[in-house]
């Protein structure tokens, strides 16, 4: 039998199946939150910046469902695939193959940064409403008694 072949357990798939569809939720939001903030933006740089990036994730949002669903089940199919009992031996080093970053790597990374400090920005208020009432729920954070 493959390793590509492996059946996971019912529950793992339903699992998988959660989190995939989640992924996408996020996905759909994080657009939908672009096209909020580009409309109540005032700078037009940053308005044109908002909507292209919406629109490119829009674009490439199937290419994302696709790559996060694959990688995810080869993980996770990987770490429940029996372990051999041979080391595996390290091949020879190409070294003409290594190379530096690429340009539009770093720039894809600074992108998904900005996008990634966006969302935490806008959920900012609500990360202190559920730690405060955390604290009144489990009495912390109060004055002393």
């Amino acid at each position: 039998m493959n390793p590509t072949d492996l059946r996971l357990p019912a529950a793992l798939e339903a699992a998988l199946g959660h989190v995939k569809a989640t992924a996408s939720s996020v996905a759909e939001r994080v657009a939908q939150g672009l096209s909020t903030q580009a409309q109540s933006s005032v700078r037009a740089g940053e308005r044109e910046l908002l909507l292209s990036t919406q629109i490119e994730l829009r674009r490439k949002i199937n290419a994302f469902q696709f790559s996060f669903s694959k990688a995810l089940t080869d993980k996770v199919q990987q770490e429940v695939a029996p372990r051999s009992a041979s080391r595996r031996t390290p091949a020879a080093t190409d070294w003409q193959s290594l190379t530096l970053v690429e340009d539009h790597e770093f720039d894809d990374r600074m992108v998904s940064d900005r996008i990634g400090q966006q969302i935490a920005h806008a959920c900012e208020w609500e990360l202190r409403e559920v730690a405060a009432y955390m604290g009144r729920v489990f009495a912390i954070g109060g004055p002393e008694k």
